[in-house]
């Protein structure tokens, strides 16, 4: 079973929560027209809200605070994006552990997955880290994609860990969806919180390190939704060039398990 795990931002820290919320259900929808179905998408929240998720999604919640920085400043600093982000991620895999993944996903709650990937990682050999190596950049409002090497470089959704690998205890068994700081810090290590989890910029270096067995996928798994405003990161579209961008066709989109934008 492939698990995946993404994180909302804090609702008070967010311009525009009800448009985070309709991104999230496009995701969603999305992941509900994957081929292989054997897979759970855990969503921690600040506070659960009252919506009615389908059977393949879970949600929980972490009690912690709104961001130190953007009370201070009204911005979100870099370090506070991978603590808030990087604990909620672990309240989701805590959960998830119930469901006895044998690999586990970080994606962005705004981000698209190519409806062939859980099917592929399943029934791949073994590998301790699969890498999204090709994806696309997407605006979803000009409808507009490009073609991105080096994926992980830029997109969280780009590590599929294998869970024996993250060498976490597979014994814990978290079948509340209440949890608190202490939970997360009881069983994880700050490095794990901030490195592996809060950020795409650490882990395959370190999987390098340990001479984990890398996999770079050779298909676009993920298309990178930006221009979105309401990410943690906050990443604007217009960071991007988009020279050499084309219109993405019906048939890519529902590649990408995308059946209608609006």
């Amino acid at each position: 079973m492939l698990l995946f795990v993404t994180s909302m931002i804090h609702p008070q820290a967010c311009e525009d929560y009800n448009k985070k919320i309709s991104l999230l259900n496009k995701l969603i929808d999305s992941l509900s027209h994957q081929k292989n179905q054997n897979f759970k998408l855990i969503i921690c929240f600040n506070e659960i809200p009252d919506i009615r998720f389908p059977s393949f999604v879970k949600a929980v919640q972490l009690d912690i605070d709104i961001p130190k920085s953007y009370k201070e400043t009204g911005k979100i600093s870099y370090e506070d994006i991978r603590l808030d982000k990087g604990s909620k991620l672990c309240a989701s895999i805590l959960f998830g552990l119930q469901f006895s993944p044998k690999y586990i996903m970080i994606i962005d709650s705004d981000d698209f997955i190519n409806i062939n990937l859980v099917d592929y990682i399943l029934n791949s050999e073994y590998y301790d880290l699969f890498v999204v190596n090709t994806g696309f950049k997407f605006n979803a409002s000009t409808q507009r994609i490009k073609k991105m090497d080096n994926f992980y470089e830029t997109c969280g959704s780009c590590f599929i860990f294998s869970t024996e690998a993250l060498e976490i205890d597979t014994n814990l068994k978290f079948h509340s969806t209440n949890f608190s700081i202490s939970d997360i810090k009881n069983n994880f290590n700050d490095i794990f919180i901030t490195n592996t989890l809060g950020s795409h910029k650490f882990s395959l270096n370190s999987f390098k390190e340990n001479q984990k067995k890398i996999k770079f996928l050779e298909f676009p798994a993920v298309l990178y939704n930006v221009g979105t405003s309401v990410n943690h990161s906050r990443f604007s579209s217009s960071k991007f060039h988009w020279w050499n961008s084309k219109k993405a066709t019906q048939s890519f989109l529902i590649d990408f398990g995308i059946k209608e934008l609006n």
